[in-house]
């Protein structure tokens, strides 16, 4: 036999049908394999114990590397172990009865009290498979597999991540060592002083052509650390004073189009000097996140990198791709502070209360428990909502 404990095995195709398409006249003097699967291109390929074996579609054992490699299914490249096939039927499905509406492709759990199926919800770890049914309405009949199934994708996935459930019956790489503790970014503090404490805000600039909007971010004096937003519409060198006159911290500040002079931001009882925003410059005080930065939904860690108690929030999107912004938290310097909520996306860091010495890291959470878990990416997803293959395993 040909022992291929880790050879990479290209076009695996689960389904009893194909399986029953494909004749192997031999196959029987290998009834020892304790699972297989076929590929479109006719060799079977088996697992015993630690072992995968790859038998042709004429019986014969294939010694040829070139032969293996040449099995595909739609030109996509499967990555296989025999701990991976052992771990699953040829195709395992079952049917059950929809207690809601769940598209296709859609990751699924069972309800022991409705003794129904619906959509995963994120980090579920009682999830059973893929309805591979199409679209179905609650109370129709509803198939659900396991094995090589087409699945839908949350967000970015790498080819061969481990998975886990996301909202709606998506799914979503699992945090591993390979991400857990990554910086998602990094930046210094806006060193914002004069904070209005239960006072509005002024905005001025030293060009007339400044009549862009500003975006104000803080919180609110004497609350809970909620960040607020104001947009206020900058009037040139004529001052603009917010509507909101309780603003405790000002965050972080953001312009609609990049200043044409110098934009001068101050308290407006004492017309003390918050910051300023230089010409040319869109922003102060907030630290841009890459496009679509990746938090796994997870709770991500942020850290100074010495001595700070002073204020923070981030924003992002939600495990259900709402719009969530954390609440004003205090940094303790080189150590790590958990975020209070799970995010799927962020896209801010407001750090314009830390002093301008001190650099932010935002990274990725902790690790995710082994048993959320649901199988491994075989396709690479780009986007939300493309649709992969990946091999279920629950």
């Amino acid at each position: 036999m040909m022992k291929k404990t880790t050879k990479r095995i290209i076009g695996l195709l689960f389904g009893v049908a194909f399986l029953l398409s494909v004749t192997f006249p031999a196959l029987a003097a290998y009834s020892h394999f304790e699972t297989g699967v076929v590929s479109e291109t006719g060799f079977y390929v088996g697992a015993r114990g630690t072992e995968v074996e790859v038998i042709s579609s004429t019986g014969t054992i294939s010694t040829s590397e070139a032969d293996i490699e040449t099995l595909r299914i739609d030109g996509v490249e499967v990555t296989v172990t025999a701990t991976e096939l052992n771990a699953i039927s040829l195709f395992g499905y079952s049917n059950f009865t929809a207690g809601e509406a769940v598209e296709a492709n859609r990751v699924v759990y069972y309800n022991t009290v409705t003794e129904a199926i619906y959509k995963a919800t994120e980090n579920l770890s009682t999830a059973i498979g893929v309805n591979i049914s199409g679209a179905v309405d609650a109370d129709d009949d509803i198939y659900v597999g396991i094995g090589l199934a087409t699945v839908v994708a949350d967000q970015e996935i790498e080819a061969g991540n481990l998975i886990k459930t996301a909202a709606d019956g998506r799914v979503i790489s699992l945090v591993t060592s390979d991400f857990s503790g990554d910086t998602m970014q990094a930046g210094t503090g806006g060193n914002f002083t004069n904070q209005p404490a239960n006072d509005s805000v002024t905005v001025v600039s030293d060009s007339e052509s400044d009549t862009q909007n500003i975006t104000i971010y803080g919180t609110t004096n004497g609350g809970d650390g909620t960040v607020t937003t104001e947009v206020l519409a900058i009037t040139g060198t004529t001052p603009a004073v917010s509507t909101k006159t309780d603003w405790g911290l000002v965050l972080g500040l953001e312009l609609s189009s990049a200043a044409v002079g110098n934009i001068t931001v101050s308290e407006t009882s004492g017309s003390q000097v918050i910051t300023t925003i230089a010409a040319e410059t869109t922003s102060k005080g907030v630290i841009t996140v890459a496009t679509e930065t990746r938090a796994f939904n997870q709770k991500p860690t942020i850290v100074a990198d010495d001595a700070t108690t002073k204020y923070f929030a981030v924003i992002g999107t939600a495990v259900d791709h709402t719009a969530l912004t954390e609440k004003a938290t205090a940094l303790t310097g080189a150590t790590p502070v958990t975020l209070a909520n799970k995010y799927n996306t962020i896209t801010r860091i407001l750090v314009g209360d830390v002093e301008s010495a001190r650099t932010v890291t935002l990274k990725v959470g902790a690790l995710d428990a082994t048993n959320l878990k649901i199988g491994k990416a075989i396709e690479a997803a780009a986007e939300i909502n493309d649709e992969i293959l990946a091999l279920i395993t629950p």
